[in-house]
């Protein structure tokens, strides 16, 4: 968001839901990808995985949650050499919500039902209910 002037923010805020806050460019692209999105379409994006628990996710987390995550991965930090960097890999399907595959950087595994409300609830790690 450094990088764009007053009048951008502006446009983006008007344009994008999800522009809220301190917003991230790649949540922008998430958003309008999942309105062009074909209905039963499948989407994967590798992004960082902030959006998963900053509060300026929580409007993405919602649009998210109307739809079904298929998985989320967390790749391993060093995943785009030097830089130091906490990416996710997450599908999405244009269906009605259902369980997460949720896979940590550690090796963990599970599935859980993600809150539907835009909460964050440290979602892949500690506040999702294990299924």
């Amino acid at each position: 968001m450094e990088g764009l002037d007053e009048d951008e923010k502006q446009r983006y805020k008007q344009q994008f839901n999800t522009a809220i806050g301190r917003f991230d460019l790649y949540i922008l692209f998430f958003e309008q990808s999942l309105n062009l999105l074909a209905e039963d379409g499948r989407l994967s994006f590798i992004t960082p995985e902030k959006f998963e628990y900053v509060d300026t996710g929580s409007e993405l987390r919602k649009r998210l949650a109307s739809r079904h995550i298929e998985e989320i991965e967390h790749v391993a930090e060093d995943a785009f050499g030097e830089l130091l960097t906490y990416p996710a890999i997450t599908t999405i399907e244009n269906t009605s919500p259902g369980e997460t595959h949720i896979r940590l950087r550690d090796g963990t595994e599970r599935t859980v039902d993600l809150p539907d409300d835009g909460d964050s609830g440290r979602q892949s790690s500690a506040g999702a209910s294990p299924r």
